[in-house]
């Protein structure tokens, strides 16, 4: 098949629109960035040489033979400047300037332990059994947890544990009861990337009398604590993670990078599958739980050596939106691979079946979820869906669920 390319003035590589000579339309995708060839006469000169050297008589194009010629394998980002040329090249040679995507089979990989999630166990350990120590143990001492602008607390226990502890307070970016809904949303979709949560009631005096911290420190929380008029403070304590580290997911020269990984049509390297994979299952979350703070800085943790993402501070999030945030939901539609097992319980995700979970914190100091809010997560649900469907319809199953 010969390939039959237009091409404008004053662009890069990238402007370029492919059309086979029976005017089917080639597949739209992005190009690799800054990666030019100057002007569209330099680059018709050289294609046209070499199109004039190819015998083409009594012979198949190489790209025929690789497969690239089948419907919608070819893909070159489609932009227009200025007046439009007309130059022939073989399929080949685009493979020079573009990183062509590649078709993943389901058994490619061999899942490493690492993404073997067991939801309902941490470490190896039942959330049940955690969950209970750090909502009855005795605490010994308490420190200020730095960084942030809530109060963020970690309480010790007299067996050596610890959690972190964000009690009821006036900051509207951190809503307690809300990280525990994550948690269980996070089990739901068959994941244990949220460490296991609940709720714990202490007295300001207890708070007040284990603290150890700086006076001004001691004034600023007394005066965002919300406790109630028995001197009570109900919170949210999470099982603490003990070794972590920042994953900057945010920073420029990082997210230009990943932002590739999770694009249908670009190729996914063997050593960011692992990483890739996990970004991919994160952004999907954090557009179902409508969480506009993830990629705000600081907010992204996982293990030192970054083999696993923690899908941690979830307490901004749960607004009562049907299609999201823009914040969220920009970071949805740059997601165009996807994990088979978060789209198989996302179909099995109903509003009956998050009731059941959220009934078990009935003895909760408040609601875990709102019924409005209960109802724009299950439209966020079916807007995900719906999303994932667009995207197998236009890339194909094996480009799109190329992850467990």
């Amino acid at each position: 098949m010969v390939t039959f390319i237009h091409t404008w003035s004053h662009f890069p590589l990238a402007g370029l629109r492919a059309r086979s000579l029976d005017g089917e339309l080639a597949r739209t995708v992005e190009r690799e960035p800054a990666r030019t060839l100057g002007s569209s006469w330099g680059v018709a000169l050289a294609v046209g040489l070499l199109v004039i050297s190819w015998p083409t008589s009594g012979r198949a194009w190489p790209a025929q033979r690789r497969g690239w010629s089948r419907p919608g394998n070819l893909g070159i980002v489609a932009s227009r400047f200025g007046s439009a040329r007309s130059v022939l090249v073989r399929p080949g040679l685009l493979r020079r300037f573009y990183h062509m995507p590649r078709q993943y089979l389901p058994g490619e990989y061999r899942l490493p332990a690492v993404l073997r999630d067991r939801p309902g166990m941490w470490n190896g350990v039942a959330d049940s059994v955690l969950q209970r120590r750090i909502q009855r143990d005795r605490i010994v001492r308490i420190t200020v947890n730095h960084g942030g602008s809530s109060v963020s607390l970690r309480l010790y226990f007299a067996d050596g544990a610890s959690a972190a502890f964000k009690p009821e307070q006036s900051f509207i970016q951190s809503v307690p009861r809300k990280e525990i809904a994550a948690y269980l949303v996070n089990r739901l979709l068959g994941f244990a990337r949220v460490p296991p949560a609940t709720y714990r009631v202490i007295t300001v005096r207890e708070l007040f009398s284990k603290l150890e911290s700086a006076r001004w420190k001691r004034r600023w929380i007394r005066k965002s604590i919300r406790a109630d008029g028995h001197g009570r403070l109900a919170g949210e304590v999470s099982w603490w993670i003990p070794k972590i580290a920042h994953i900057p997911l945010e920073k420029w020269t990082f997210r230009k990078r990943w932002h590739q990984w999770i694009k249908a049509y670009k190729r996914l390297p063997r050593r960011h599958y692992r990483m890739s994979a996990q970004i991919s299952v994160l952004l999907v979350f954090d557009f179902l739980i409508n969480n506009m703070d993830r990629l705000s800085g600081w907010n992204v943790c996982g293990t030192p050596d970054w083999g696993r993402l923690y899908f941690m501070d979830n307490t901004m999030s749960f607004f009562a939106q049907p299609k999201g945030t823009k914040t969220a939901r920009t970071g949805l539609e740059r997601v165009q691979r996807f994990s088979r097992r978060l789209f198989r319980n996302l179909k099995k995700m109903s509003e009956s079946r998050l009731r059941a979970e959220l009934s078990a914190y009935v003895d909760a100091p408040w609601p875990l979820l709102t019924d409005r809010e209960i109802e724009m997560l299950m439209a966020r649900r079916d807007y995900v869906l719906r999303y994932m469907h667009q995207m197998i319809a236009r890339y194909g199953w094996q480009r799109t669920m190329v992850y467990p």
